[in-house]
C-alpha cells in the first residue's frame, strides 16, 4: 500500500514538473531522471520494510523458541514434581507395608507367649496335681501303714 502511495506521489511529481517542463523547458532526460530516483526511492523503501519484516520474522522466531524452552522447563519441573510426589508416596507405601509385617510378626510373637504360657500354666497344674496325687498317697500309705500295725498289733493280742 505504500508503495502504492509513493508511486502516485512520484507520477504526481512528474506530472507537476511535466506541466513546467512544457513551459519551463524540462527536457525528457530530467524526466526520466526523476522517474529513476522516483523507482530508486521506492526500491529503498521496499528494501526497509523487508528489512523491518526479516527483524520483525527473527524477533518473533527468538520469543517462540524463548517460550517453547519455557515451557519444556516447566514440563520438566511438572515431571520432577511429579516424580517427587511417586516416591514419597511410595515410601509411605513401603513403611506402611513395613509396619504391618512388623505388626504380623508381633501377633506371632504374642501368640507364641501366649501359647507357652498356657503350656507351663498346664504343667504347673499337673505338678501341683502330681503334688497332691503324691500327698493323699502318702497320707493314703501312711493310713495303710497305720491300720497294718494296728492290725497286727490286734492280732498279736488275740494270739
Amino acid at each position: 500500500m505504500l508503495k502504492y502511495s509513493l508511486i502516485a506521489a512520484s507520477v504526481m511529481a512528474l506530472l507537476i514538473p511535466t506541466a513546467q517542463a512544457q513551459v519551463g523547458g524540462m527536457s525528457m532526460d530530467e524526466q526520466i531522471a526523476r522517474i529513476h530516483q522516483a523507482e530508486l526511492e521506492i526500491q529503498a523503501l521496499d528494501a526497509a520494510k523487508e528489512q523491518e519484516r526479516q527483524a520483525a520474522q527473527k524477533k518473533a522466531a527468538d520469543i517462540q523458541r524463548r517460550a517453547d524452552q519455557a515451557r519444556a522447563k516447566s514440563q520438566a519441573a511438572a515431571q520432577k514434581a511429579k516424580a517427587d510426589r511417586e516416591k514419597k508416596l511410595q515410601a509411605y507405601d513401603d513403611q506402611a507395608r513395613e509396619m504391618e509385617l512388623e505388626s504380623k510378626r508381633l501377633d506371632i510373637e504374642l501368640k507364641k507367649a501366649q501359647l507357652e504360657l498356657q503350656k507351663k500354666m498346664i504343667e504347673a497344674k499337673a505338678n501341683r496335681a502330681d503334688e497332691f496325687v503324691q500327698a493323699d498317697l502318702d497320707a493314703a500309705r501312711a493310713k495303710v501303714q497305720t491300720l497294718k500295725e494296728q492290725s497286727e498289733a490286734l492280732q498279736t493280742s488275740v494270739h
